[in-house]
């Protein structure tokens, strides 16, 4: 029974140093495995890394190419990169034909009024090429829910210049009907803006044509504008040197027959009429024209020096006969129902006191009485 239990400890031990054996080899095994596994993806990577070449030979379509290299053969595929169509620019989409016929304006164009830096990117649109139905569009936009100072400087900067160019261009000397479109518009919906952007900064530059003064002029005299603003624009082309483009606005903002107040009134007699008659050695008839108009519409509400001064003056003018005439013959009639008014007041205030005398003296006698 002795030697049975040390045959069993002596096999019981050596199975158990196999089974430990080969444990320890498996995991030796895969331990090298896992290694040469690693270093195998390691290689693989650096090969692919090296196969992988972008050629720039051409610079309109650069393109990504993998060669593939086999033992046996060789491959090479070129993968083109995506072409992305170029968008429009501002200018080119504010100078579409297309666009600009059916009246549409592009997005882009749209959101500029509400930009804080709206001038720069308006510019970047080059506004000297557009179409002038696209000035006429974009002047709209500019009418429409826009600052004021947004909108006067778009009309003294753009709208101006647009059309100055384009009478400049005119082999007739007529405006494009857009653009002719687009004053009336602006005159229309905002007067006072209209002045400050576009009318005084071209009489103020000292330049304006007589084809530009008669386009405003036509403008003006067919769109209705408030006597305040009219008032306005008398008083400043009044104070401005005398030349015949002044003389035909002038004419046509006097043509409307508003009611002015005394200071524009009295300006325009002492400033325009009365000091102009040296300035050219020939006035033009419409000088005459806007005299006798003035003296008609407001010589009922003339003090009488200044009826005086214009009698004075149309008396020692070159004459003109028959509108010299009728303006000598419009102020005296002025000057006259004017005198007669002061003898009918005189009259009654005459008779009112010898009434309050006569009643002083009843009062008196009754009192004795």
């Amino acid at each position: 029974m002795a030697k049975e239990d040390d045959f069993e400890a002596c096999i019981d031990e050596d199975m158990t140093r196999a089974i430990l054996r080969i444990e320890q080899e498996q995991m030796e095994r895969i331990q090298h495995l896992r290694e040469e596994d690693s270093a195998d993806d390691d290689g693989l990577i650096s090969k692919q890394a090296q196969r992988l070449d972008i050629h720039s030979s051409s610079a309109s379509s650069p393109v990504f190419q993998i060669s593939l290299l086999d033992q046996n053969s060789s491959e090479s595929f070129a993968v083109p990169l995506e072409q992305q169509t170029p968008l429009l620019t501002l200018k080119e989409a504010t100078l579409s034909k297309e666009a600009s016929k059916k009246g549409r304006l592009p997005k882009a164009l749209k959101i500029i009024p509400s930009l804080p830096n709206w001038d720069e990117i308006l510019l970047l649109t080059e506004p000297s090429s557009w179409t002038s139905q696209a000035t006429c569009e974009v002047t709209r936009l500019f009418l429409a829910n826009v600052k004021a100072t947004q909108t006067k400087h778009y009309f003294q900067f753009v709208l101006l210049h647009a059309v100055r160019n384009n009478l400049a261009q005119s082999a007739n000397g007529q405006l494009d009907p857009a653009l002719y479109n687009a004053l009336k518009k602006a005159l229309a919906c905002n007067p006072a803006l209209f002045m400050k952007g576009l009318l005084f900064p071209l009489c103020e530059s000292n330049t304006c044509t007589v084809a530009e003064a008669c386009i405003l002029a036509n403008v003006l005299g067919q769109v209705k504008i408030p006597a305040l603003q009219s008032a306005t624009a008398l008083l400043r082309l009044s104070e401005q040197l005398f030349t015949l483009p002044i003389c035909i606005l002038v004419q046509v903002f006097v043509q409307k027959r508003q009611a002015l107040p005394y200071r524009v009134v009295d300006t325009l007699t002492f400033k325009y009429f009365c000091q102009r008659e040296g300035s050219l050695q020939q006035l033009p008839i419409m000088w005459y024209q806007s005299l006798l108009i003035f003296t008609q519409s407001y010589s009922i509400d003339m003090v009488p020096t200044q009826k005086q001064a214009l009698l004075a003056l149309i008396q020692r003018m070159t004459r003109n006969d028959e509108l010299s005439i009728l303006i000598e013959k419009t102020i005296k009639a002025a000057i006259k129902s004017s005198d007669q008014e002061l003898e009918a007041d005189d009259s009654d205030d005459t008779v009112a006191c010898n009434e309050d005398t006569d009643s002083e003296h009843d009062a008196d006698g009754m009192l004795i009485d």
